[in-house]
């Protein structure tokens, strides 16, 4: 079992280790107003910490908190951490609160929405961070934390539609934050961050809050949902090295008519869907710069199989990151003959959560032993590299044969007017078919070539796929359905095929 460091530093301290090094004068975050340094940081986290102790709340009460990206958010979880109770954060976006309040119990929602009716205590990020207070109620030293104590809960980014509390411990921060942000980026303190998933997300909490503060980094939010336009400047502007993103939003930055110059970047992360080939080469192509994609999930906290720099294999997931260990069981499938089934991938290691909150027969199925099942599908090559094939529900099985969703998706991906698509297989005169679902770039065809554009994508995907992943059916749709953490939703297109009608215009039966 990889080891688990039950004497690493708890994450109530992460601020102020970097104070007590002499380096509070460091930018932390960085704002349109300027830097917050990691001193004025400490001050914040402080006042939130006595702001909770002074409302009642105890070690190990609930906290949801329901804000944007910015500094109120970060000094709000912190702080919660800090006097030791467990802070949730959640989609502002997602009407969640209500939900989340109830089945965490929790003592306290920080919000910006005044108006919502809750059965507990609620404040604003800004009535928390410009509280007054004297100096000698910061004094305070952090809640002593042990390794097995409750640090945060995170929900599920919910792909399948039922998103869960996920629980994760003290030890599990320093897994993450070393072996991963240390180990495969070289994370440095000179480094500055930037993450389009948010920080209610794990991808974008480590990307955007732990990676950074842990080895004394800075870092820069994008409010609202991040665009190709937003995020370039914020590069520019805020001399990013260090960039999380997902293939929607890396491809819809190299698909716009600009030159692209990104001088700071140093290190580009993909992951919450596979990254496509044609996607990579064309931002390599670009900018001079690789994308490392690797694979993650909300019970792992972040990514543990990831491409290393000066080594990616466009399409792979990569390689184990250091201290955790992969291996490829047979899937949960209901195939009757068993024959090439595909692979289940296991994982266990240091960043693993404890449990899904009040919910024992998910965290049994999830967990054989130590191990952690993920539900995804790979195979894994003689070079050691890992290749992503879908979700183990996701998985097509057609006149027999069990075929990747993602092998249809990368094809259609390499297509100059697509810019994402999604395949399911659909039930057609008794038979399984394939149906891509795609997302056009607007901005390069008329409504009336749409009809015609069906027909081409069809030849284009018999031209390089074998015959039996070309799909039966193609449909152009406006967006795909996405979790907030930006994985395709596919039960939500498997449900529009029931709830209804199609437009003739729109679809395509070859």
């Amino acid at each position: 079992m990889p080891s688990r460091d039950s004497n690493a530093a708890p994450l109530s301290t992460i601020v102020d280790r970097v104070v007590q090094r002499g380096d509070g004068d460091r930018p932390a975050v960085w704002t349109d107003d300027g830097p917050v340094t990691y001193s004025q940081l400490l001050r914040l986290v402080k006042i939130v910490a006595w702001r909770l102790r002074a409302l009642g709340l105890r070690a190990q009460d609930r906290v949801v908190i329901e804000l944007d990206d910015s500094v109120e958010l970060v000094a709000a979880f912190l702080g919660a951490v800090r006097m030791g109770a467990v802070p949730v954060p959640i989609n502002p976006w997602a009407n969640f609160s209500t939900q989340a309040i109830a089945h965490s119990h929790a003592k306290l929602l920080i919000s910006e929405n005044a108006e919502l009716d809750i059965p507990c205590e609620a404040l604003t990020g800004t009535e928390l961070t410009a509280a007054t207070c004297q100096d000698i109620h910061l004094q305070a030293p952090p809640e002593p934390a042990h390794s097995e104590d409750q640090a945060f809960w995170l929900y599920s980014s919910g792909s399948t539609g039922h998103p869960k509390a996920v629980v994760h411990l003290h030890r599990d921060v320093s897994g993450a934050c070393e072996n991963y942000a240390g180990e495969v980026l070289g994370m440095k303190a000179t480094d500055r961050c930037l993450s389009t998933a948010k920080l209610f997300h794990a991808y974008g909490l480590g990307g955007g809050l732990l990676f950074p503060l842990w080895h004394g980094a800075s870092v820069t939010y994008l409010r609202g949902k991040p665009g190709p336009s937003a995020l370039c400047a914020a590069i520019g502007q805020f001399g990013v090295t260090v960039l999380f993103s997902v293939p929607a939003l890396y491809n819809a930055v190299v698909r716009r008519d600009h030159e692209l110059s990104m001088p700071s970047l140093r290190r580009c992360v993909s992951a919450a869907e596979p990254l496509a080939p044609a996607v990579w080469e064309h931002w390599q192509r670009k900018t001079g710069i690789e994308i490392l994609d690797g694979v993650g999930s909300t019970e792992m906290l972040h990514i543990y199989c990831s491409n290393r720099p000066g080594g990616v294999v466009a399409g792979s997931a990569g390689v184990p990151v250091p201290g955790y260990e992969l291996k490829l069981r047979p899937g949960r499938m209901d195939d009757d003959d068993g024959e090439d089934e595909p692979q289940e991938l296991w994982v266990r290691g240091p960043s693993t959560f404890d449990r899904y909150w009040h919910n024992q027969q998910a965290t049994r199925s999830a967990f054989c032993g130590q191990w952690f099942r993920t539900g995804d599908c790979f195979r894994l090559d003689s070079d050691g590299l890992y290749w992503y094939l879908g979700r183990v529900d996701d998985m097509l099985k057609i006149s027999g044969l069990w075929i990747s969703a993602n092998h249809i998706e990368a094809r259609l991906a390499a297509h100059p007017l697509v810019n994402e698509s999604a395949a399911i297989s659909v039930e057609a005169r008794g038979s399984n078919r394939i149906k891509a679902f795609v997302v056009v770039n607007g901005d390069l065809i008329t409504p009336n070539e749409k009809p015609s554009l069906l027909a081409s994508l069809r030849k284009w995907c018999a031209q390089g796929l074998p015959a039996d992943h070309v799909p039966h059916h193609f449909e152009l749709i406006d967006a795909l359905p996405k979790s907030t953490g930006g994985k395709v939703q596919r039960h939500i297109l498997r449900e529009k095929l029931t709830s209804a009608p199609q437009s003739e215009s729109r679809e395509s039966n070859v």
